[in-house]
């Protein structure tokens, strides 16, 4: 029985690490997003810019979400 526990805690450990591994991989993406979208709203002319001000409030709400989520 002990070893069962023991594999058990071993594997939550590990899914562990890998769901927190791909929350900073999805944090990364964000922030390159955000950079992205940030360079376009000021690249764009002002009659254009709509679109991507919507893009990236949306970005900066999921990034604001991803920071308050372990």
């Amino acid at each position: 029985m002990g070893e069962l526990v023991a594999f058990s805690s071993f594997t939550e450990r590990r899914r562990s690490r890998e769901s927190r591994r791909l929350h900073e991989v999805c944090r990364a993406i964000l922030a390159a997003s955000i950079a992205a979208e940030r360079m376009a709203v000021v690249m764009m002319r002002p009659e254009a810019r709509a679109v991507h001000v919507r893009r990236l409030r949306k970005f900066e709400d999921a990034q604001a979400y991803a920071a308050t989520s372990p």
